[in-house]
């Protein structure tokens, strides 16, 4: 679970339904902290205001129905209105409260995920949660899908994976993604590491006292195998490692590509 949580809030639908999965993997002594910037590139929505021009007067009526729809949920520990653009504002926060992860909604882009939204999950230090646009509910989480290979990101998914399954009781799905194309050598070689990868991870996960973990191994492109098993085991979430940084595509393509098109929420680990 989670204790320190940051959830950005525009006022759009799928913001709010970040606030909510906040609540609902927030620990017992967790504070949750709502942000609303007043970024003139990207205004909050806030109806009746919506038209408002003075935009602090909108991020009030944004903020003040996302601790509504809160309620008893979560502890809300501060209501922030923060001047400027979204981006520097929203990781001056994460930064300032030691976020042990961010909320946000996918943003307003019909095609993907928002600018703001993307910027986050590349830059954020802590693990980032992008509930995409179309997500309007959160349901209990009791399954849990992660994707799962060699490299810090990818195990951090794992060990966050463990430790909300502790919080909540849900079954958790391993899932390794192999590519195609490969020689028969190959094949056989990343079957080989996929299985032992999968087998010290169920390990892990009895050693800290959970069931053993479904596991699956699979060969296609990464990102539509996990959508696939996303889909295939019902999951109400999944966690995947953000990647590895490069300079002009700092999120890993598998992260970017979950980010637009994952029909439940998605948690972008950081080593």
């Amino acid at each position: 679970m989670f204790e320190r949580i940051l959830v950005a809030i525009d006022g759009s639908p799928s913001s709010f339904a970040a606030a909510l999965f906040a609540a609902s993997v927030a620990s017992r002594r967790a504070t949750l902290h709502l942000l609303c910037v007043t970024d003139r590139r990207s205004p909050p929505l806030a109806s009746p205001l919506a038209r408002e021009p003075n935009l602090e007067l909108r991020c009030e009526s944004t903020l003040a129905s996302a601790q509504a729809a809160i309620g008893n949920r979560a502890a809300v520990a501060e209501l922030r209105i923060a001047t400027g653009r979204a981006l520097p504002a929203i990781l001056q926060m994460e930064d300032e409260i030691r976020a042990d992860l961010v909320c946000t909604g996918s943003g307003r882009a019909r095609m993907g995920i928002g600018s703001v939204s993307a910027a986050v999950a590349r830059e954020a230090r802590s693990a980032v949660a992008i509930l995409r646009e179309g997500i309007v509910s959160v349901p209990r989480i009791r399954r849990i899908a992660v994707g799962v290979k060699r490299g810090p990101t990818a195990l951090a998914a794992a060990h966050r994976a463990f430790d909300l399954a502790l919080g909540t009781s849900a079954s958790i799905r391993l899932c390794a993604v192999a590519p195609e194309g490969l020689s028969a050598e190959e094949h056989e070689a990343a079957q080989k590491d996929a299985e032992a990868l999968l087998a010290e991870l169920r390990t892990e996960a009895a050693d800290r006292g959970l069931p053993p973990p479904e596991v699956e191994i699979r060969f296609g492109d990464p990102a539509q195998e996990l959508l696939l098993a996303v889909e295939e085991s019902r999951a109400d979430l999944l966690l995947v490692g953000a990647g590895i940084r490069r300079p002009l595509r700092p999120l890993g393509r598998v992260a970017g590509r979950l980010a637009s098109s994952c029909p439940c929420p998605l948690i972008i680990c950081h080593a």
